[in-house]
């Protein structure tokens, strides 16, 4: 693990980061994490800053479901193929892709600024791995993002440690 040790976040970063807006409604934002096969992205401000954060946890809140902003009913299930790649790496939701009136659809024009969470948990690119960790460890969050001069230029996700991890190996 000694090479783990003088890992910097700009190591391991994702350089290519999928951006939100707070105008954008949030069906549009669900067709791009769904589209960008992630679990979240930046909302940024009309320079490009960071403002929040729009994960489908955020979307899936008790409060959004109880108060009726998604429509959670049942409905019959479309079974569709695996992707060739995804075979020895997904089963059982993944097959699953798409549900015919069971997957939560958003009811109204409602935007990823009145869904999003306002912090934004961010590092620099010099920052170890190690307090990379901690910070995600600490604040119970799966992405962090990485600014320069208040610029997002990348994003760290837990997926992206275990693969550094896996790596070594």
């Amino acid at each position: 693990m000694t090479r783990l040790n003088s890992l910097k976040a700009r190591d391991i970063m994702q350089k290519k980061v999928a951006r939100l807006t707070p105008s954008d409604t949030i069906d549009s934002a669900l067709a791009l994490l769904e589209e960008m096969h992630i679990s979240g992205a930046p909302v940024v401000d009309e320079e490009g800053h960071p403002v929040g954060v729009l994960s489908v946890s955020d979307i899936m809140q008790r409060a959004h479901v109880s108060s009726d902003r998604l429509d959670t009913g049942r409905g019959d299930y479309v079974l569709s193929e695996i992707y060739a790649d995804e075979e020895d790496d997904f089963i059982g939701d993944e097959v699953i892709r798409n549900k015919q009136g069971y997957s939560p659809e958003v009811l109204g024009r409602e935007t990823v600024g009145d869904w999003m969470s306002s912090g934004v948990i961010s590092v620099s690119p010099e920052t170890s791995l190690a307090r990379v960790c901690k910070l995600m460890s600490e604040q119970r969050i799966h992405r962090v993002f990485v600014l320069e001069k208040r610029e997002l230029v990348g994003v760290i996700t837990s997926l992206d440690v275990v693969r550094c991890v896996a790596q070594e190996e």
